[in-house]
């Protein structure tokens, strides 16, 4: 399912922005830290912040000011490690993602056009994953790092969540800080009736800037 909404994102965001008219164009870059949450039907298991960044542009088209269409294209990179408790062989598992990110963010200036001021935004958010890294660390010290295998049965691509940021924007330039509630699993499970786990959401903080170029 989350897959189809990411295909009507893209198509949505496209048939908005052929049809806009006075759109601004930012360059922008930031880092994150990013957690989350790992449970099966016998465990929940802790998370620490791990630092992570991206790149990207957004687009500010005029809507119905002081609402206004800020959709965001961003390359990133999170990760985060949970602790496993219990009797488990294993002691900790790292997850580190490579994602390309489609947000078709909704803006309201506290400012009129053309003056410096506050806002804030968001909206929902889609994920699909480029690549990623998986560290297994057993309770003997030993560790084991792979590439994530991507399938029905294994950990899925897309990814979904909910944003809400605060920023302050100049003629020029805009900073930004941003909060992101993982809603879906990113585990496929083996989709059988029986299946207990693991589900997996990431959560992250992000601090970052912007470049009007127009």
């Amino acid at each position: 399912m989350t897959k189809k909404y990411f295909l009507f994102i893209i198509i949505l965001c496209t048939a908005t922005l052929v049809s806009a008219q006075n759109v601004r164009y930012m360059l922008r870059a930031g880092l994150n830290g990013t957690n989350g949450s790992f449970s099966t039907g016998k465990f929940k298991a802790s998370s620490s912040y791990l630092p992570g960044g991206y790149i990207g542009v957004q687009l500010k088209v005029n809507f119905e000011p002081p609402f206004y269409f800020t959709p965001q294209f961003n390359l990133l990179h999170k990760a985060t490690e949970f602790k496993v408790p219990g009797n488990s062989d294993t002691s900790k598992i790292k997850i580190e993602l490579n994602q390309f990110q489609i947000a078709p963010f909704l803006q309201y200036d506290f400012h009129k056009p053309g003056e410096a001021g506050w806002f804030l935004n968001g909206s929902l958010s889609l994920y699909t994953a480029i690549n990623g890294k998986e560290t297994v660390t057993n309770t003997n010290g030993s560790s084991t790092k792979k590439n994530m295998t991507f399938s029905k049965s294994a950990y899925g691509r897309f990814e979904a969540g909910a944003h809400l940021g605060i920023g302050y924007e100049t003629k020029k330039f805009a900073a930004q800080l941003m909060y992101n509630r993982g809603l879906s699993n990113m585990f496929n499970g083996d989709n059988t009736d029986d299946y207990s786990g693991p589900k997996i959401k990431f959560h992250s903080i992000s601090l970052g800037v912007g470049w009007y170029l127009n």
